[in-house]
C-alpha cells in the first residue's frame, strides 16, 4: 500500500491544504521515506514469519512512521487509517516474536525473490500509467514543487529499488555461514552417559555421531537435531539432509 500510494499522484485539493501548512521539504522528504517504509516492510516479512524479535519492533517503527508519512506526503487519512488498523492489530502480538538473532540471517527462497520483484513490477506499472500524460525528461530527477507528483513518485520509485537491489546483492555475496562441527569423542561420552539414564530407546540415535548435539549448561541433558545442508552419501554423491 505505501509502495502503490507513493508511486500516484495524491488528490489536488489535500496538495492545496499541504501547501498552506507545510514546506517543501518536508513533503518531498515525507513521500521518499514513505516508499522506503513500504519496501522495508516487504523485506521484514520473512523476519516476520519467522518470528524475530527485533523485526517486531522494526515492524512496529515502520508502521508508525508509514502514518505519519501518508499523513505529511499528501494528508491520505484513509492510508494512514489502514496503517493505524494494522498497528493496533501487531502490536499486542510482541509474546509470540520470542527468537532473538539477526534479522536477515537465512538466505531468501527463489519464491521470495520472485513475489517481491512482482511486488515491485505492479509498483512500476501502477506509477506508468498513472502519469501515462507525462513525457519522461532528464529534469523530472531533481524538479522539486509541490505540483511536481510525477518527481516525487519517480524518486520514490527509484529508492525503493536501489533499497531492494542493495539487499539482495549483499544477500548474493553473503558468505555461507558455517555449519556447527560434529560431536567429539568426549562429547559423545557425555550422551552416552545422558543416553543411559533415559527411558526412550530413540535417545541412543545420538551416539550414531551423525547428528549434532547441543547440551545444557549442565550437560545432564542435550538435543540431537541435523543440519540442513549438503551432504555425502557412502558413495560419495552428494545429497541434502533435512532436519
Amino acid at each position: 500500500m505505501l509502495l502503490f500510494s507513493g508511486a500516484t499522484p495524491a488528490a489536488h485539493g489535500r496538495m492545496r491544504l499541504i501547501r498552506d501548512i507545510l514546506p517543501l521539504p518536508v513533503v518531498e522528504v515525507s513521500h521518499l521515506l514513505g516508499s522506503v517504509a513500504g519496501m522495508l516492510l516487504i523485506l521484514l516479512a520473512h523476519s516476520v514469519q519467522r518470528r524475530i524479535e527485533t523485526a517486531y519492533y522494526a515492524v512496529v517503527a515502520l508502521l508508525s512512521g508509514g502514518i505519519v508519512f501518508s499523513l505529511l506526503k499528501g494528508f491520505d487519512y484513509e492510508e494512514a487509517i489502514i496503517l493505524g488498523v494494522m498497528l493496533l492489530i501487531f502490536a499486542p502480538s510482541r509474546g509470540q516474536f520470542y527468537r532473538t538473532g539477526a534479522l536477515f540471517s537465512r538466505r531468501f527462497s527463489a519464491s521470495w525473490f520472485v513475489a517481491i520483484g512482482m511486488a515491485i513490477a505492479c509498483t512500476m506499472w501502477l506509477m506508468l500509467f498513472a502519469y501515462k500524460h507525462v513525457e519522461y525528461a532528464n529534469e523530472l530527477w531533481w524538479q522539486a514543487a509541490f505540483h511536481e507528483q510525477a518527481s516525487r513518485s519517480l524518486r520514490g520509485m527509484a529508492s525503493a529499488v536501489t533499497l531492494l537491489l542493495v539487499f539482495s546483492v549483499s544477500r548474493l555475496l553473503r558468505s555461507k555461514p558455517k555449519p556447527p562441527s560434529m560431536p567429539s569423542d568426549a562429547e559423545l561420552e557425555v550422551a552416552r552417559h545422558v543416553v543411559a539414564g533415559s527411558r526412550r530407546t530413540a535417545a541412543n540415535l545420538a551416539l550414531l555421531g551423525d547428528k549434532h548435539l547441543l547440551f545444557n549448561d549442565a550437560r545432564n541433558a542435550f538435543i540431537m537435531y541435523g543440519h540442513p545442508g549438503p551432504q555425502l552419501d557412502l558413495d560419495g554423491r552428494s545429497r541434502r539432509r533435512r532436519s
